[in-house]
């Protein structure tokens, strides 16, 4: 009797590891699936982003351009994990509008106010000149300026002169279409985008 129970002991005990063992293996095959899923949806999302931006080019009315480029950069942003805040409003006591600002977005710890002009003419130092008071008279802030049109020299020169003082850089809309197309995560895009803004000393570097 004494053999038979430890003979069933040793089953019994054999049985439990093999238990502990299959579910264990059962638990990391579902994290694996959780993470092909959870990888899934956020291509899933980044392409349905992409869409949606690619799509406001066949708006042919200018306002509504405009604004429609502002909500689809915005969620590319967020299909990315970059987007912080959309665009918001700051507003007097009284009600009237102090600022309008496009969106945020994090970068390596770094806040970037965000600046979204679509103009079939250059973008003049007049329409960066708001802007690049915005980042300056916040804390730590630093500026990204997306157009669609190119910029003009008076525009150029007073971005480089405002990076010399807080990180700035200014962007066609065309680079970050490369950058969707390519599949590239645009955080690290934005983020080398940067680097090479600082060290070059040129917020228009590519």
């Amino acid at each position: 009797m004494r053999r038979v129970r430890e003979l069933v002991n040793q089953k019994d005990a054999f049985t439990k590891i093999n238990r502990q063992r299959e579910s264990a293996e059962e638990q990391l095959r579902q994290e694996r699936r959780t993470r092909l899923q959870d990888a899934e949806r956020k291509r899933d999302e980044r392409q349905a982003a992409k869409g949606n931006l690619f799509a406001v080019f066949a708006e042919t009315d200018p306002w509504k351009r405009g604004t429609l480029l502002e909500v689809a950069l915005n969620e590319v942003f967020r299909a990315h994990g970059v987007l912080i805040r959309e665009s918001f409003v700051l507003r007097t006591e009284s009600g009237q509008i102090r600022e309008q600002i496009d969106g945020a977005i994090e970068i390596q710890s770094h806040v970037y106010l965000v600046e979204v002009r679509w103009r079939e003419s250059p973008s003049g130092a007049e329409e960066i000149a708001r802007h690049l008071s915005r980042v300056q008279y916040r804390s730590g802030a630093r500026g990204i300026f997306v157009s669609v049109s190119a910029f003009t020299e008076p525009a150029a020169i007073a971005f480089r002169e405002a990076h010399q003082q807080r990180v700035h850089i200014a962007l066609q809309l065309v680079e970050l279409v490369q950058a969707l197309e390519a599949e590239l995560p645009l955080g690290d895009f934005l983020y080398k985008r940067i680097q090479k803004a600082i060290l070059e000393k040129d917020p228009f570097t590519r």
